[in-house]
């Protein structure tokens, strides 16, 4: 993906920023007008219209221009009354303003001849051209030419001539020729050009279904969209990214494709449909060209075109004679002069049809009078009836024509089809799209109560639920469902008195066994910390696979979840199989929260965020917004474990807002993860502030937001202050608060254990309660108890088991993704107790972590290990600087101490990952080091710096 210039886009709506789908062509422009390039044969762009060849010339013309060459652009025109050679006309006249010449320079007086000579009637198109290359041969002679002209099908027949002469001459004058031309009207004089093999022509082809996608999302700028927006813009645009921003404007146009509101003024709304039926507006060039071309047609062929648009961008010709009361040889006949006239193409030549855009069907459409629509429509609509399969089948192309034909029950019954269709194949925002109109009609409720229920949205069930519940006996089998979908919305949203309330009105059958009860009962048991209770309703279900794939999924998610907290292996064994059975099933919206919990997996055990990434892409195409602010809350969560706080934080707000509109629990869970990215920077007023919107919004959560407000933000914020005392405080504050919450994971028991090992004593109680809570087996807790363990043997006398079991524990921390912060700060920790203790490296520790917590802006903590070395009477690092004297013979070099830290380590011939991990630093940094050194001492390679140092004394 390519990005395109700011002042190169287009104006209007929605434009795609980057250029997409075409990579090859994009790396053949960019080989062409390099500097180290001559540019090679001209080249040629053909391609339809829309297809974008004039925004690659555009690309190729902003990177000529970064290489240093000097840039000429012209375009022909269509129409008559065009003068002559006006591309030719318009590259060379702008010359003074791309090169800064000035009069009284010899190139000057160059470039006024040629431009007389355009600007005169010429006798030949050759003594033009001629004038012509002996400007541009000047002009190379001082800087590197590109001749970019577009839209070559408009030039007239001398303006031509000339180009095939500056073709043929290329050699004799050096500019570079970038030409485009659209593909049907492609003039004579450059087929014969193309035949002559003096340019090289690359074809412009219409955007393959994928990058469509990837220039909708573009247009957007969001990383997923809704399915239905994306298959009727696939379907329409033809692979064109015109008609892509064009359809996507149209809709915006329309009042179809709307920004949701935001209760976070940080955060963009999201892009929605809104509507049960897409439909776009054209902008007025189109409109014109559409009318003026239909216009031109005779009646007979004009009534075809219409009726053909009430039929859809891709209709069947032979309703058309029912439609128009014509023959078959007069449909024929219309068709072909709406095809000779550009409004119609046959794609495949086997009878299927359609119109050259979507935009002029929907152009045609809105030219008809309401009566006229009405009357095709309802022909159109009986035909659909009679045919094999029905009305409803024909899906949207019903739904269109029950609407313009004013025929409100065929409309009902469509649209419940469609929506029906939706929530079967997983795709829950389009269901609820297509339901929601239809309330309060008891079908449409029912089924949109249980699509809500699924996506988590707890006052979506009550909107579809409550016209209903009061209408139906109790007995009813819509009631029993809606009041499914209502324990499993309130579950959701985390009010489990109201689950439970709710499931009491599902009664049990005394000797029959409910499976969609038990799984409800395992969820309510699963928040209230009852991780036995839920498996064991839970595992009976997951076992069965008689059973229906979507609730097998949901047991065993319930069987991960519940396992995870003590054995995340374990947990990770379940939402694999989960996995599985909803990829066996075709189901995706198990597939999504199977792919949220196995990224729940990445965050306890290595910190990568790819599958959650997966996992909110997936619940945003289909509609899931539960699983998109969960999986939204925890990359929040994996950025700031990173101690990466700004994709933290953006990943927070983007799950504070929609957790406020669907009445998510995530809701104050993100709020303290904000407050917890302020910890770490040491925003004390907007760690505070932060800290009380977490509590306002902690609804029944409250007991678990006070003790990760003491225990995540509060404790971190100290130790990034440099108080050891503070922080175990903090975590003391937390383990209290945490006893009354069984099975709830936290994920700091281990730094609460490594502090109480060197603030006070880690007692064998204090151990024993570490490794039986809930999140023990999360590698943090995991390392972060076994350093513990090793500071309490140190204290004991036992160095060697203190200083390897140390080493243990930091190896074991290193299996997450950017953990140096908390590598560090361990280091910090134990720092004092290694010191007195006599084991591990406490001078290296410290002038590591000066080093780093210097770079990263920690001061507290950087002065704190400058005072623990000066104690120890240990060189102190200066910020920046490594620890290494710099030999004089470097020094007037300008090496500094770092790079001669690196020197040394290269002089033992390690491997930059190995030289990283030496010295705490990135790999990327320690590669600008070594390009540093390579460049400062002029030798060669990496050999040549180990001989130097070597020479120097240094190894």
């Amino acid at each position: 993906m390519h990005s395109v210039p700011a002042d190169r886009l287009p104006s209007g709506l929605l434009v795609a920023e980057h250029i997409v789908g075409r990579d090859d062509l994009l790396a053949d422009l960019e080989t062409r007008v390099g500097s180290g390039s001559t540019g090679g044969p001209p080249l040629l762009l053909l391609a339809d219209a829309g297809m974008g060849k004039s925004r690659l010339l555009e690309y190729a013309v902003e990177r000529a221009r970064a290489e240093g060459l000097w840039v000429l652009e012209g375009r022909a025109v269509d129409g008559e009354a065009t003068e002559g050679y006006r591309s030719l006309k318009e590259a060379i006249g702008r010359f003074d303003i791309e090169s800064g010449c000035q009069p009284g320079d010899q190139l000057w007086v160059t470039w006024q001849s040629a431009l007389r000579a355009l600007t005169l009637t010429p006798d030949s198109a050759v003594g033009l051209a001629e004038e012509l290359i002996r400007f541009l041969r000047a002009a190379s002679r001082r800087v590197s030419i590109l001749l970019v002209l577009d839209d070559l099908q408009w030039s007239d027949p001398d303006e031509l001539a000339a180009l095939g002469y500056l073709v043929d001459n290329q050699a004799a004058h050096g500019a570079r020729l970038l030409l485009s031309s659209r593909t049907a009207d492609l003039a004579p004089a450059l087929e014969r050009l193309l035949d002559r093999r003096v340019i090289v022509a690359r074809n412009v082809p219409p955007l393959s279904a994928e990058a469509v996608t990837a220039m909708v999302r573009d247009c957007l700028r969001v990383d997923a969209v809704d399915p239905a927006l994306l298959d009727f813009v696939r379907s329409r645009a033809a692979g064109s990214p015109f008609a892509v921003e064009e359809l996507l404007a149209g809709l915006m146009r329309s009042g179809v494709l709307v920004r949701e509101p935001t209760t976070n003024a940080d955060t963009a709304g999201r892009w929605v449909v809104d509507g049960p039926r897409l439909r776009t507006v054209a902008p007025p060039t189109v409109a014109a060209s559409v009318h003026r071309r239909l216009a031109a047609l005779s009646p007979d062929a004009r009534a075809i075109v219409q009726a053909a648009a009430v039929l859809g961008h891709e209709f069947d010709w032979r309703f058309l004679g029912a439609m128009t009361s014509l023959d078959e040889r007069a449909v024929a006949a219309g068709l072909r002069a709406a095809a000779d006239a550009g409004l119609i193409i046959d794609d495949n030549h086997g009878g299927g049809l359609r119109f050259r855009h979507a935009l002029t069907r929907d152009e045609v459409v809105r030219g008809l009078l309401a009566p006229e629509r009405r009357a095709l429509a309802r022909v159109a609509l009986d035909l659909l009836r009679d045919s094999p399969d029905g009305s409803a089948a024909h899906g949207d192309l019903a739904l269109a024509l029950a609407e313009d034909a004013g025929d409100i029950g065929t409309w009902r019954e469509v649209l419940l089809h469609i929506g029906l269709a939706a929530a079967d194949r997983g795709a829950l925002g389009s269901a609820v799209r297509s339901l929601r109109p239809l309330l309060p009609l008891p079908a449409a409720a029912v089924a949109l109560a249980e699509v809500q229920g699924r996506r988590g949205d707890h006052r979506g069930v009550r909107e579809a639920a409550e016209p209903i519940l009061g209408s139906l006996p109790d007995d009813d089998v819509s009631v029993h469902r809606i009041r499914v979908a209502l324990v499993r919305a309130a579950i959701a949203a985390g009010d489990l008195d109201q689950a439970e309330a709710d499931l009491r009105h599902l009664p049990e059958r005394p000797g029959t066994r409910d499976p969609a009860r038990d799984v409800l009962a395992a969820l309510i048991r699963l928040g209230q910390g009852d991780l036995t209770g839920a498996m064991t309703l839970a595992a009976p279900v997951a076992e069965d696979a008689t059973l229906a794939p979507d609730l097998r999924c949901e047991a065993l998610d319930i069987l991960g979840r519940a396992g995870r907290t003590f054995d995340v292996a374990l947990g990770a064994k379940w939402f694999e199989q989960a996995l599985a059975v909803a990829e066996s099933a075709g189901d995706p919206h198990a597939r999504a929260r199977a792919l949220h919990e196995l990224g729940t997996i990445d965050l306890f055990d290595n910190l990568r965020v790819d599958r959650l990434e997966a996992a909110r892409t997936l619940a945003l195409e289909i509609g899931d917004p539960h699983t998109i602010a969960h999986a939204d809350f925890h990359l929040a969560e994996a950025y700031a474990a990173r101690s990466e706080t700004l994709p933290a934080r953006r990943s927070a707000d983007r799950a504070i807002d929609l957790a406020a509109r669907i009445g998510s629990p995530v809701l104050g869970w993100a709020w303290l993860t904000t407050a917890r990215t302020y910890a770490h920077e040491r925003d004390e007023p907007a760690m505070e502030a932060a800290i009380a919107r977490a509590r306002a919004t902690a609804g029944s959560e409250a007991p678990a937001i006070e003790a990760g407000i003491a225990g995540r933000v509060r404790a971190i914020r100290a130790l990034f202050g440099a108080d050891r005392a503070a922080a175990l405080a903090h975590l003391d504050t937390a383990a209290d608060l945490l006893a009354g919450l069984p099975g709830h994971h936290f994920p700091h028991w281990g730094l609460w254990a490594l502090l109480r090992s060197t603030e006070a004593s880690l007692t064998t109680a204090d151990e024993e309660r570490v490794r039986g809570a809930a999140g023990a087996d999360t590698r943090s807790n995991r390392a972060l108890l076994a350093a513990a363990v090793a500071v309490r043997a140190g204290r004991d006398g036992d160095r060697d088991t203190a200083t390897t079991g140390f080493a243990e524990a930091e190896t074991t921390l290193r299996g997450y993704e950017s953990i140096d912060w908390l590598v560090h700060l361990s280091r910090w920790t134990a720092l004092p107790r290694a010191r007195a203790d006599g084991w591990g490296s406490p001078e290296t520790w410290a002038q590591d972590a000066v080093r780093w917590f210097s770079e990263h802006h920690h001061d507290p903590l950087a002065t704190d290990c400058r005072r623990m070395l000066k104690q120890l009477g240990a060189p102190v690092p200066r910020r920046g600087r490594g620890i290494s004297q710099v030999p004089q013979r470097l020094l007037e070099l300008g090496v500094t101490s770092r790079e001669v830290d690196v020197l040394l380590l290269i002089a033992m011939r390690l491997p930059n990952a190995d030289i990283a991990d030496r010295l705490v630093l990135s790999p990327r940094t320690v590669e600008r080091h070594v390009s540093s050194l390579l460049t400062k001492t002029g030798l060669a390679d990496r050999r040549e710096l180990a001989l130097f140092a070597e020479r120097l004394g240094l190894a």
